[in-house]
């Protein structure tokens, strides 16, 4: 640090040299030069260095053609590489995916004009090729003319998957919805047809001509009626009996069925948990989940020789261990989970199959197979659970499902239903059917009255309500529908309570019990009967709530 002739201070740099006078005697020359400007620059950029190198969004610098001048250690980590295998390559040689002339030229030709290019490109460098949301800025000299390049890159590679997943997740809701609604229309149709054929039986004997013909429909309706069951399933609307279910016992129990259900060729394997905590679920819908899995990896395996490995387990699942299943983590609980799990040696998935597997009725054996796994999907995220897959082309598959843990719970209680169905009840008494279906109104009108019970009809809610009015001595039970127009099952029900406080209502809809009782809690609702019924199922739950 120097100081001028007028007392202001600068940054010189000094040279002195040896030189002979005009004596030939020896003379120290001095040279200083004024190097305040560069040293500022020199500090300036070292500084611009230091922000780029420790900057936690992966830059780098670019000279005008594209080659790296600089690339920062968050640049070399999201490509998988050092620092200094980054210097020197030209910014086309680490692109993946999108690549060749055309996009350089875009590139290049938007860089020229002085304007940002950004988009988004796969880094092939890095094994796991994270797809990155790159932006290139110009920089110019002091002409003007483009002299260097920024770029810097986002790994939006988490952000797409979980955008990608959520829409995955909107498509199979919006075909839950679709699978829902149709299931219950059809099971609608299905009562017609079903209470029909009921009572058409039990006018004839098994000798009869079309006795055959009548059991054949009855038979295929109740296939029909399955189906439309594991719509309901796959739309979170089955029908579920909730009870505190130990895994690893369900399984055992199933062991000897699982094992006549799959190819002599494949060997079956368990590694249970014992002592699991229970989880809360219903029996039969768990029977067939473990069932179809136990299925489908027989079917994997094929022909061939192979293994199929049914566990039990347990499992504290935080947030990140949920965000990758086939449940919007955003549902689910973080917390203790009790997890089954089917693995097989079979011929495994590929992306495509794994993208469509929970679509309904998609499958990649032959057709008319029924909703398969998009009816387990369904089952699962009714019992608040999740569902992980495992699967790579050849290399076998594995299904993990996931329910919450709840301890040991105290069992469903049946022995009221059991006492009531025990009794002996008179069929006697006058029914109110509401139905907005007329068909279904009539069908039901005749099997109540094969079973010796008066019947009023009503055809929606308002006319109900009246004729429960009218006929308020009379009417000792009412089998409620619950969609119907004008007035809907739950407010017809509160106006014919508010008439006649003791009446009894069975409520009938092709949704199941706890979708369609839930807004009846505490109310007094008599029953449920779940459409399409038959004349026994019918005329039993007619007289079981009458008993009261």
């Amino acid at each position: 640090r120097l100081i001028r002739m007028d007392g202001s201070e600068f940054l010189g740099e000094t040279q002195s040299l040896l030189i002979e006078d005009v004596d030939g005697g020896p003379v120290v020359m001095l040279i200083i030069r004024d190097v305040s400007e560069r040293v500022a620059a020199e500090r300036e950029n070292s500084l611009l260095r230091a922000a780029i190198e420790q900057s936690t969004e992966p830059t780098m610098v670019l000279d005008a053609d594209g080659f790296v001048l600089l690339a920062n250690p968050a640049s070399a980590k999201l490509h998988g590489v050092e620092n200094t295998d980054l210097k020197g390559l030209q910014i086309a040689e680490l692109r993946g995916g999108r690549q060749g002339d055309a996009l350089h030229s875009e590139i290049r030709s938007t860089i020229m004009r002085g304007e940002a290019w950004h988009g988004e490109v796969i880094l092939k460098k890095n094994r796991k090729k994270p797809l990155v949301a790159r932006r290139i800025s110009p920089v110019f000299d002091g002409e003007g003319a483009t002299r260097w390049q920024i770029l810097v890159d986002r790994d939006i590679s988490e952000e797409r998957r979980r955008q990608e997943k959520m829409a995955h997740v909107q498509r199979l809701e919006s075909l839950g919805v679709l699978a829902g609604g149709i299931a219950h229309d059809f099971n609608n149709l299905l009562g017609i047809i079903m209470g029909n054929v009921s009572l058409a039986r039990s006018t004839i004997t098994s000798r009869d001509p079309i006795a055959a013909s009548l059991k054949n429909i009855e038979e295929t309706s109740h296939r029909a009626a399955n189906l439309c069951n594991q719509m309901l399933a796959y739309s979170g609307k089955g029908k579920f009996v909730v009870q505190p279910i130990n895994l690893s016992e369900l399984v055992e129990e199933m062991s000897q069925l699982l094992e006549v259900s799959i190819s002599k060729k494949v060997s079956m394997r368990y590694e249970l948990t014992p002592l699991l905590p229970s989880v809360k679920a219903d029996t039969a819908q768990l029977q067939q989940v473990i069932m179809n899995l136990v299925i489908n990896a027989n079917e994997a395996i094929g022909e061939q020789n192979g293994t199929i490995v049914v566990a039990t387990g347990q499992v504290d699942a935080d947030v990140d261990y949920l965000r990758s299943s086939y449940v919007e983590e955003e549902i689910l609980e973080p917390g203790p989970y009790v997890w089954l799990e089917v693995s097989d040696t079979g011929c495994g998935m590929d992306s495509m199959v794994r993208e469509r597997l929970f679509e309904p009725f998609f499958t990649t054996k032959f057709t008319g197979r029924g909703l398969g796994m998009s009816a387990i999907l369904g089952i699962i995220r009714g019992h608040n659970g999740t569902i992980k897959v495992y699967s790579e082309a050849g290399k076998g598959t594995t299904i993990k499902v996931l329910f919450p843990a709840v301890g040991d719970l105290a069992p469903v209680s049946l022995t009221a239903m059991s006492d009531s169905a025990e009794q002996t009840i008179q069929a006697t008494g006058t029914v109110l059917v509401v139905d907005d279906e007329e068909m279904l109104r009539n069908v039901a009108a005749a099997m109540l009255k094969s079973g010796g019970y008066e019947v009023i009809l009503a055809e929606d809610g308002v006319d109900a309500v009246a004729k429960l009015e009218k006929y308020r001595d009379t009417i000792d039970c009412v089998l409620l529908d619950m969609k119907m127009p004008r007035m809907g099952g739950e407010e017809a029900f509160t106006e014919m309570r508010r008439i006649k406080p003791e009446i009894k209502v069975l409520l009938s809809s092709g949704y199941n019990e706890q979708t369609a009782t839930n807004r009846f809690a505490g109310k007094g609702l008599a029953g449920f009967v779940q459409k399409p019924y038959t004349l026994k199922k019918i005329l039993a739950k007619i007289a079981e709530t009458m008993a009261g």
